[in-house]
C-alpha cells in the first residue's frame, strides 16, 4: 500500500527515473545499389545469385506493366530479374548473364518494350531466349501465368500502377501463385478466359475498390480483398496477411514511389522467403508500427537502391538503430536524444508527421540529458557541464558545472545538482544569478508547485524520494504520511 501510494505521488509530480528505449540494436543494414536502376538490378542479382543461375529474366527498365507478374516466374526457375533499356542488350546486363552462366532467358513483353535485337544477341552468346508476351499488359501477365502452372490460388492487382502488385509479388512467388492484372470495371477478355478454365480455391485481390472494382471482385471465386487507405497501407495489409509464412530475418525496403528496385528486389525477397516493404516520406503509421513491432526479428535490413531513392535519413526514421534516451517536443518537431551502438549521443529532430529528420548536435558531444525551454535546448554532458543551444543546434553556450543526471527549468531558473552531487543550486537561464539552495546529496530534480522533488542519496543505502522548498527549507522524505 505504501509503495503504491508513493508511486502515484511520484507520477503525479512528474518525477521519472532514467529509462532508455532500445530498438534494433543487433540488426545490420545492408544497402544493395548501383549507379542507376540497371546497375542496382545487377547488384541485386550478384547478392542473391553469387554462385550463378541457369535462368534469368529480362524486363524493360523504363516501364513496369509487363514485368509486374514476373516474380513468381523468377522463383520457379531460381532466376534474377535484370532490367534493360535501349535498342540492344546493355553491355553490363550481358556481362552479368555471362557471370551467372545463364543458359536460358525469359524476356517479358513484346518487341516494343524489349527489342528483337536482344534475342539476336542472346543467340550469338549461346543463350536461349523465350519471349512471353501478349497484345497488352493483361495478356502478357496471362502468358507468364501459363508458364507457371496453377495450384488453385490466384492474385489479382491493378495493371495501371505498380505498388499493389509489387507488394504481393514476393509472396505470390513463394506460393507459386500467378499474378494477374486487371483494370476498369470489368476483367480484360484475356484474363476472363484464363480464369474461366481454372479451379480456383482462393483469389487474393490486392487494393481497394478504386483500383480493382467491386464489380470485378464479385465475379472472382473465393475472393478476399487485401487493401489499405494508401499503397503503403495496402503493402502492410498484405504483409500482415501472410506474416506467419514469411522469414523476417532479412527484410527488403524499397522506394514506394517508383518501381524498378522493387521489381528486381522482389525476386531476391522471394528467394529468401521474405517480402518487400515499401517506404518513402509518404509512408505513414501503418508502416512504422509494423516495422517497430518486428524490429527484434530483423537480422539484416536490405535497402534496395542508392541514397537517391531511399536516403539515409528515411532509413533512420523507419529503422531506428539507436537507443532513445529521452525526448521532448517543440513546435512541429519532436526532439530525441539517441545513443548509437558506438556510444555516441546525439540530438535529432523529426517532424511530427514522421519526416525531415535532422541531426541537431555534433557526434562528439556526449549528451546525457536535455530539455527544451523557450526556443532553446538545454543539455548536460558526461563531462559534468550544462549548456544551451538554439533549436537548430547553433549558438552553443556553456552555463554551469552540474551533475549530468537530471535538471529542471521553471520560471527562467535552472535547478540542478552540482558536479559532486552534494548540493542543489539554481542559475538563471542566461547563466547569471547562481546560488546554492541546500546542501543535499541527490540527483534528478523536478520542480513543481513550489517544491523540488529529487532522489536523496545515503551512503550504502538505496536512494529515497525527497522534496524540498525552492528556498531550501522543509527538506522532507516522501512517504505515506
Amino acid at each position: 500500500m505504501i509503495k503504491n501510494k508513493l508511486m502515484l505521488m511520484l507520477c503525479a509530480v512528474g518525477i521519472t527515473f532514467f529509462t532508455a528505449t532500445k530498438v534494433m540494436a543487433s540488426a545490420e543494414i545492408h544497402r544493395i545499389w548501383g549507379s542507376d536502376r540497371y546497375d542496382t538490378a545487377i547488384e541485386i542479382s550478384k547478392s542473391g545469385w553469387s554462385d550463378g543461375s541457369e535462368y534469368a529474366i529480362i524486363a524493360n527498365g523504363e516501364n513496369f506493366p509487363d514485368a509486374l507478374s514476373a516474380a513468381p516466374l523468377a522463383k520457379k526457375y531460381n532466376a534474377p530479374i535484370l532490367l534493360n533499356s535501349g535498342k540492344s542488350i546493355d553491355s553490363k546486363v550481358e556481362s552479368e548473364l555471362k557471370r551467372l552462366n545463364v543458359k536460358k532467358v525469359f524476356i517479358i513483353g513484346g518487341t516494343a518494350v524489349v527489342p528483337s535485337s536482344v534475342e539476336k544477341r542472346l543467340s550469338q552468346i549461346n543463350i536461349e531466349a523465350i519471349r512471353l508476351y501478349g497484345q497488352d499488359r493483361y495478356e502478357t501477365a496471362v502468358k507468364v501465368a501459363e508458364q507457371l502452372g496453377f495450384n488453385g490460388e490466384l492474385a489479382i492487382a491493378s495493371g495501371e500502377n505498380f505498388p499493389d502488385a509489387m507488394s504481393m509479388a514476393p509472396i505470390a512467388a513463394q506460393k507459386g501463385m500467378p499474378i494477374i492484372l486487371t483494370s476498369g470495371e470489368n476483367l480484360p477478355s484475356s484474363v476472363a478466359k484464363y480464369i474461366k478454365d481454372k479451379k480456383i480455391n482462393k483469389t487474393y485481390v490486392i487494393g481497394g475498390n478504386d483500383v480493382v472494382s467491386d464489380n470485378i471482385f464479385n465475379t472472382l471465386p473465393n475472393a478476399e480483398r487485401l487493401y489499405g487507405d494508401s499503397r503503403y497501407d495496402t503493402n502492410i495489409a498484405v504483409l500482415k496477411k501472410f506474416e506467419n509464412e514469411l522469414n523476417f530475418n532479412n527484410i527488403y525496403l524499397s522506394n514506394g514511389e517508383n518501381f524498378p528496385d522493387a521489381l528486381a528486389g522482389s525476386a531476391l525477397a522471394a528467394k529468401n522467403s521474405s517480402a518487400v516493404i515499401l517506404v518513402s516520406s509518404y509512408s505513414g503509421v501503418s508502416t512504422g508500427n509494423f516495422l517497430s513491432s518486428r524490429l527484434t526479428s530483423f537480422k539484416t535490413a536490405n535497402i534496395l537502391g542508392g541514397t537517391g531513392v531511399v536516403d539515409d535519413i528515411l532509413v533512420q526514421i523507419v529503422l531506428p538503430m539507436n537507443t532513445i534516451i529521452s525526448s521532448d517536443a517543440a513546435g512541429d518537431y519532436i526532439y530525441q536524444l539517441e545513443q548509437s551502438a558506438g556510444g555516441k549521443c546525439r540530438i535529432y529532430k523529426t517532424k511530427l508527421k514522421g519526416s525531415d529528420r535532422i541531426q541537431i548536435s555534433d557526434e562528439l558531444t556526449q549528451i546525457v540529458n536535455f530539455k527544451i525551454y523557450k526556443d532553446n535546448i538545454y543539455f548536460t554532458t558526461s563531462s559534468n557541464q550544462l549548456y544551451k543551444m538554439n533549436l537548430d543546434g547553433g549558438n552553443k553556450t556553456y552555463i554551469a558545472d552540474v551533475y549530468p543526471d537530471g535538471f529542471d527549468i521553471s520560471e527562467d531558473w535552472i535547478y540542478y545538482f552540482t558536479s559532486d552531487r552534494h548540493s542543489i543550486s539554481k542559475i538563471k537561464i542566461d547563466g547569471s544569478g547562481i546560488s546554492k539552495i541546500a546542501d543535499v546529496y541527490g540527483y534528478y530534480p523536478k520542480v513543481t508547485d513550489g517544491w523540488i522533488y529529487y532522489n536523496r542519496i545515503f551512503d550504502e543505502a538505496p536512494s529515497v524520494p525527497y522534496k524540498i522548498k525552492l528556498d531550501g527549507t522543509n527538506d522532507t522524505p516522501i512517504n505515506n504520511n
